[in-house]
């Protein structure tokens, strides 16, 4: 689907095999205002997908990324993630609106320590 301003936006996420559920939930706190624009939120069915996109693993946990320029592998990491597309399945918004009062309340728990670093 496309978001606001005509890009199409999707976001792969570690499904049922996250390794760290709070933090899993600390993310799905904010699915709804991604849904609603029309961002397509895709659960990882097969295992955790644990990459690096944020400063915070640079800035806290000596964590880095990398930047790669050559044709040859991008492509390989291109044909990779459509394949991770095929593994996983988008979140419907309704289904996700009529989520139930349990996941709701463990959502507003992660609340708590969102503003951590």
């Amino acid at each position: 689907m496309l978001g606001q301003r005509g890009v199409d936006v999707s976001i792969l996420v570690p499904g049922e095999h996250a390794d760290d559920r709070f933090v899993q939930i600390a993310g799905e706190s904010s699915y709804a205002s991604l849904l609603e624009p029309g961002v397509d939120i895709r659960p990882y069915g097969v295992s955790s997908m644990h990459a690096k996109a944020n400063q915070r693993s640079t800035r806290f946990d000596e964590e880095t990324n990398v930047v790669i320029f050559d044709a040859d592998v991008v492509g390989v990491l291109d044909r990779h993630l459509d394949d991770d597309h095929r593994h996983s399945t988008p979140l419907d918004p309704t289904d996700w609106a009529e989520r139930g009062l349990v996941q709701r309340a463990a959502e507003k728990v992660t609340d708590v320590v969102s503003g951590w670093p």
